[in-house]
């Protein structure tokens, strides 16, 4: 289950961190950086949910 809850928080928060930067309208550099980390924290996310899916697939 923990692995399961990691996983949704870190998809929420590059959801959350890609929005912030819409709205926020920033632009250049920093408009590159968030867009980076938004991308690896939703990749992060989705490794731990698959790797919860593996888990509960094989107990």
């Amino acid at each position: 289950m923990n692995t399961y809850l990691t996983g949704i928080l870190f998809v929420l928060s590059g959801i959350l961190l890609l929005n912030l930067a819409i709205l926020s309208g920033i632009n250049g550099v920093l408009w590159g950086l968030v867009l980076g980390g938004s991308i690896i924290f939703n990749l992060i996310g989705v490794v731990l949910l698959m790797r919860y899916i593996n888990e509960k697939r094989h107990t």
